[in-house]
């Protein structure tokens, strides 16, 4: 896949690694209409997240896919990434 902060430097954009530190993304919920995204910011418990609704001052969810979220801030766009799974059991919640 490609990433959207690389591509961003095709057109004189700057790659910021550490744009999204303070995002973590723990999930992602695909729901019948919509998805939302499970992340928690500065430390603080996760929470759900709702596409287009603000996950901290200055950041919204824009996107969501497979396996990350697109972040925008203020009109710049950068991916989140699902941590590589852990081993261990795995849980199904209905």
């Amino acid at each position: 896949p490609v990433s959207t902060e690389q591509a961003a430097t095709l057109f004189g954009g700057q790659l910021t690694r550490t744009a999204n530190q303070d995002i973590h993304l723990s999930g992602i919920l695909a729901l019948g209409e919509g998805a939302a995204a499970i992340v928690s910011t500065g430390g603080e418990p996760p929470h759900a997240v709702s596409l287009g609704s603000t996950i901290m001052q200055g950041a919204k969810l824009a996107e969501v896919r497979a396996r990350s979220i697109i972040i925008d801030r203020n009109g710049v766009r950068s991916e989140v990434f699902l941590p590589a799974n852990a081993p261990g059991p795995t849980i199904y919640v209905r």
